[in-house]
Order: structure tokens, then sequence, then C-alpha cells
């Protein structure tokens, strides 16, 4: 259902994804914090809606959703001005502590 969303916000975009997918991550976040909510329909039309979450559980997700689009904009915020340490440790917020420490 996750790769479902994704591939429908890009889908839906006049322009292709950038090469450096950090810059849109925020935005894809954003995206699905309101599509978890609804139908997210089956690509293939064999399954029809792939969201069978309860309302509690799409509503958990939105949130996080939310709590880590704006970590991304923050970790871009720290890349721009060149603060990679901020930046990485951020991120590591947002995708968790497998996501490499910055060294």
């Amino acid at each position: 259902m996750f790769e479902c969303m994704i591939t429908d916000y890009y889908e839906g975009r006049v322009t292709k994804a950038v090469k450096w997918v950090d810059i849109e991550t925020g935005q894809v976040l954003r995206y699905i914090a309101e599509a978890v909510l609804g139908v997210v329909n089956d690509p293939k039309g064999l399954q029809g809606d792939l969201n069978s979450l309860t309302f509690e559980q799409r509503w958990a997700i939105r949130e996080r959703a939310l709590l880590d689009a704006g970590r991304a904009d923050e970790a871009r915020a720290h890349e721009t001005r060149k603060d990679h340490e901020r930046s990485i440790n951020k991120w590591r917020e947002v995708f968790g502590p497998e996501f490499p420490p910055f060294e």
C-alpha cells in the first residue's frame, strides 16, 4: 500500500522525480499523510482498496508522516547551510537508527 501511495504521488505530477530523492521527501510524506486517510486502489485492479487499516492506524500514520515531513524539511535546511552533521542526525530521526550516522 505504501508503494502504491508513492506511485500515485509521482503519477499525479507533471514533472518527474528529481535525481536527489531527499529534495522531495517532505512533499511525499505530506502526500502520504493525506492519502492514508482514504482509499488506496490496487493499481492492477484486482483487490480494490488496499487500505484495510483502522481509523486509528490511519491517523497514527498521518501524524507520523507529518512529523517526519517537518524533520525532512529541517534536514534539508541544515544541508543547505552546510551543517551536514545536524542534517544527518535529523535524517536519522526520520529513518531510524539504521540510517548511517555522521562520520
